[in-house]
Order: C-alpha cells, then structure tokens, then sequence
C-alpha cells in the first residue's frame, strides 16, 4: 500500500478492483463478495462506478487500503497509511489490519504517527536521522529511554 495513491485515469473504481483480483487469481465470488464488503466498509459504494481522477486524497488512499486488503497477502507492507484518512475509515483501516494480524499475516508499519502505532503494533524500530535509536517491544523501549511509563511519543522524544 503505497504512500501516495496509484491508479489509472481510465478505470472506475470498481474496475481497479476486478484488475487487482484478476491478478491476484481470486474466484470471481469471492471478489465480488470482498470487494462490496470493503466498499462498504470504506464507505465507498456510491462512488464504485466514478474515475478516481475526481476522488479526494482520502478516497484515493481508501482506494489503495481496498485494493491491498483485497489480496489478503501474508504480509503487509504499508508506508504512512494514516494521510488523508478521516477517523472512521482509520478505525477501519485499523480494524482490517487487526483481523488480518488474527490471521496469521505480517504487518509493516512505517509511520509518523506514533500514538497510533503505539496502540496497534508489537515492536518497533525508532529511526531518527536515518540512525537506529532504538527497537524492541514499548517496555524495551521504555527502558531505553528511561521512562518506564511513558508514551512511544514521549520515549521517541527522549531519545532523539
């Protein structure tokens, strides 16, 4: 899931859909039942048939979430998946991303956003100016810092 939504002028948004199930070989029940549901649940359905050339920067990067989501690979891989989300499709995105740990897949979170990362993630490699300054689960980096209680934000802080 990139950073920055990439799609084709010429294809509706149902149509990038049905290519990336296509070329993830899904049975066309299956995608199609996926598909409705992500849509659904992105609150995407009534825009399923419009060229993504129009949509928002929130609703190109729904775009991009469904079609990831859609595959159900065994690892994801997503760089800043929080901009341009609103709250509820980041509660979506974060529900989706949870189901899909429950499965058994990787996740691989890039973000800024610490808070958040904080609440959803296992470990975490703290990068600063390109440099390691810490990594290991929130209590390992907690000691790290030397804030046994503090925020990722706080320690982050404290350790940059």
């Amino acid at each position: 899931m990139p950073e920055q939504p990439v799609f084709y002028e010429d294809l509706t948004l149902w149509e990038h859909l049905d290519l990336a199930a296509a070329a993830y070989g899904l049975p066309d029940e299956q995608f199609e039942r996926d598909a409705s549901r992500l849509l659904l649940q992105f609150g995407m359905d009534q825009v399923r048939d419009q060229l993504p050339g129009g949509f928002s920067k929130g609703m190109k990067q729904k775009m991009m979430l469904m079609i990831g989501f859609l595959a159900k690979p065994d690892v994801y891989i997503v760089d800043e998946p929080f901009i341009g989300l609103d709250p509820r499709a980041t509660k979506d995105f974060l529900g989706l991303l949870d189901d899909e740990r429950k499965r058994g897949a990787g996740i691989l979170m890039s973000t800024h956003v610490l808070d958040t990362a904080e609440k959803i993630c296992d470990s975490f490699v703290l990068i600063s100016q390109g440099r390691v300054t810490a990594r290991g689960g929130l209590d390992d980096i907690r000691i790290a810092a030397g804030l046994p209680e503090a925020s990722l934000f706080d320690c982050f802080d404290a350790l940059t």
